[in-house]
């Protein structure tokens, strides 16, 4: 029997080293082509080259319904692959491997091809990297076809979406409502001097100043309105100023804040470029503020206190915690399940924290409930680069 290491990865992508014995008499060459042709994922090695030329010297045949280019012909022509795989994601795909080819750290990572007849395909792809003597880099990966799983995702990410702004349409049409009635109130004082011939100018510029603040009130309320309810299903990760995103997600809340009587603290957002989905992230940030404060509003001093900062790290750290004192440990083990909710009838979908979960992970960052804290706290960490 021959002793040989088996390197196995943890779901962490930590590497694990499991010692078997191999029997000399098995073929483990046509056991693996056999798991090959029977597995629906795409198996490939892929070598890299000193020089950053490359080249597959194993695909396996899913990856024509992949790539819609036969194994023997990808073989003669790694292009094949590349010239599929969507222009916004090439450059930083390309970026990404010659970077893991350098530190051999796992790679995961889901990306687009655009086919020629101008069909979308999403591509979930993992490899592990190990250099050889000669300089060669060998990946050892899989691709698997999630176009499907990406589109219920994105309908699920909509359907919780379009329940948060059903929840918050009371109290915007009430924002709206108030500078509405100030306008007319206005115009209506404008109206009543001129009939009187009462044409002073310093009254009738005063009644203009304010129909012109409160116009520019309902033009941020509905501004804010659009940017967060907008289709980001084909929304691409773009650079944009985080405090501008946070003041369109408050700016919708801040009726729902008022009308439960608990004060929002904002007093430590940082101005930071951040490479994101803005609409998603509004989507985080409504879901938790809006949390925060239906738990506030049952306790007595009602407040919830939000930050945002750039640790060392280069992430974005976005903290929000509210007046209530911890979340019950059967709660806290279910609550980022789907449908979950501790709210009554009628009053919560259960889709909140499972989707802003969802919408974290996708932007490859994390969300935690900080039971070091005296009050309610989730901590929410974004790259500040993907």
């Amino acid at each position: 029997m021959t002793q040989i290491r088996v390197s196995h990865y943890s779901n962490e992508g930590q590497p694990m080293e499991l010692n078997q014995e191999m029997n000399p008499t098995t073929d483990y060459t046509e056991i693996l082509k056999s798991v090959s042709k029977s597995s629906p994922s795409c198996i490939y090695e892929f070598l890299q080259f000193p020089d950053n030329t490359s080249k597959f010297s194993y695909i396996s045949d899913a990856c024509e319904k992949i790539y819609r280019a036969k194994a023997k012909d990808i073989y003669l022509d790694v292009g094949l692959v590349f010239k599929t795989i969507h222009p916004d994601d090439i450059g930083w795909i390309t970026e990404e491997i010659i970077e893991c080819a350098k530190t051999l750290a796992p790679w995961k990572r889901d990306y687009r091809l655009r086919y020629e007849d101008g069909s979308i395909a999403w591509i979930e792809a993992y490899a592990i990297a190990r250099k050889r003597e000669d300089g060669v880099v060998v990946f050892h990966g899989t691709q698997n076809d999630i176009t499907e799983r990406k589109a219920f995702e994105s309908r699920l990410i909509s359907s919780a979406k379009l329940a948060t702004l059903g929840e918050l349409s009371a109290g915007v049409a009430h924002e709206i409502n108030n500078p509405l009635m100030v306008i007319v109130g206005s115009a209506e004082k404008i109206l009543a001097n001129i009939k009187k011939g009462d044409l002073n100018a310093e009254v009738i510029s005063k009644s203009l100043n304010k129909i012109l603040e409160m116009s520019a009130r309902i033009e941020g309320i509905t501004k804010s309105l659009r940017t967060v309810s907008r289709d980001d299903s084909q929304e691409q990760f773009s650079k944009v100023d985080f405090l501008s995103v946070f003041n369109d997600s408050t700016e919708l809340v801040k009726e729902h804040f008022k009308s439960a009587g608990v004060n929002l603290e904002a007093n430590e957002i940082i101005s930071t470029e951040l490479e994101c989905r803005p609409t998603q992230v509004s989507q985080v940030l409504i879901n938790l503020l809006n949390n925060a404060c239906d738990a506030a509003q049952t306790t007595d001093e009602k407040w919830v206190k939000v930050s945002a900062k750039v640790t060392p790290q280069k992430d974005l750290r976005i903290t929000v915690q509210d007046s209530g004192r911890g979340i019950k440990p059967d709660v806290v083990a279910k609550m980022m399940t789907p449908f979950f909710t501790t709210k009554g009838q009628g009053l919560g979908t259960g889709l909140g924290l499972s989707i802003v979960q969802k919408i974290v992970t996708l932007h490859k960052g994390t969300i935690r409930l900080d039971e070091s804290q005296p009050n309610t706290t989730f901590v929410v960490e974004l790259p500040l680069r993907q």
